[in-house]
């Protein structure tokens, strides 16, 4: 299957609600909420024989649209190091395994700062003693309680930050808050990773100087694409109930939807 995106928002915005709605058969005010979002925008998932008349449509009416490949996309290539050094002309990138990848400044077209969401659930049952004026009269105050078995449930919100970079090939470095190991930062270092993330991406940018550089992932990453689920994870056994989902592939998509945007030249230098 082929999923198509708009990485960019329509000049007039009503025209394109009509070619949308005319393409897909739904009514012109499906079409107005489905554009509604800001860019990079799901359009929906699609045959590859019917992506390809889309896609061509779309961007006869001047929709910068592109179309991802489900079985053709890169992500597990993508390289997550522990270790980074930014000095010099190169970039080099050390994963927890001591695997490198080598990467001139110059080279990188794409440079995406981004953030996901992991929502966690726990579900545990608790018992407690109440009173119970049946069961005291009941037993002529010789018990006056009862249990009361009820579920709790507490839930807790995660954000991790990443950054995106990638080449003209399309070879993707992503680096992960909760995967990186910010000592190379020298002096630049702080004490909160957050703050470490900010860093880092300010000094990517400084150097990536040809990169197309994007911040919308921030805010659009910790939204779930219907593409791509909830990365839902379950646990279930007698007395605890735990589900988490994350945003983590939903970020990965709208990534991927900004690189082709850029290397098919619908989206530029900033």
């Amino acid at each position: 299957m082929h999923v198509l995106a708009l990485v960019e928002a329509p000049r007039d915005p009503n025209e394109a609600a009509q070619a949308f709605a005319k393409m897909t058969g739904q009514t012109l005010a499906e079409a107005r909420m489905r554009l509604a979002p800001e860019p990079p925008m799901w359009l929906g998932r699609f045959a590859p024989e019917v992506a390809v008349v889309h896609l061509q449509t779309l961007r006869a009416q001047r929709l910068k649209v592109v179309s991802v490949d489900e079985e053709e996309t890169s992500f597990a290539a993508w390289f997550v190091p522990r270790k980074f050094t930014l000095d010099g002309p190169v970039a080099t990138f050390t994963s927890g395994g001591g695997e490198t990848r080598m990467i001139p400044w110059d080279s990188l077209t794409v440079v995406l700062r981004a953030a996901s969401r992991m929502r966690s659930e726990l579900q545990t049952p608790q018992t407690v003693r109440t009173f119970s004026l049946g069961k005291s009269l009941a037993t002529g105050g010789l018990s006056n309680t009862k249990k009361v078995t009820s579920t709790v449930r507490t839930t807790e919100l995660e954000l991790e930050s990443s950054l995106y970079l990638f080449d003209a090939d399309g070879q993707g470095v992503v680096l992960k808050e909760r995967s990186l190991d910010f000592t190379s930062l020298g002096k630049h270092l702080g004490p909160a990773r957050t703050q470490n993330m900010t860093t880092l991406a300010r000094l990517v940018k400084e150097r990536a100087t040809r990169a197309f550089y994007d911040e919308r992932l921030v805010r659009l990453g910790t939204r779930t694409l219907p593409a791509v689920g909830g990365g839902e994870f379950r646990y279930t056994s007698k007395d605890v109930n735990v589900s988490r989902t994350s945003t983590a592939g939903s970020v990965d998509l709208l990534a991927e939807f900004l690189r082709l945007g850029v290397a098919e030249g619908l989206i530029g230098v900033r």
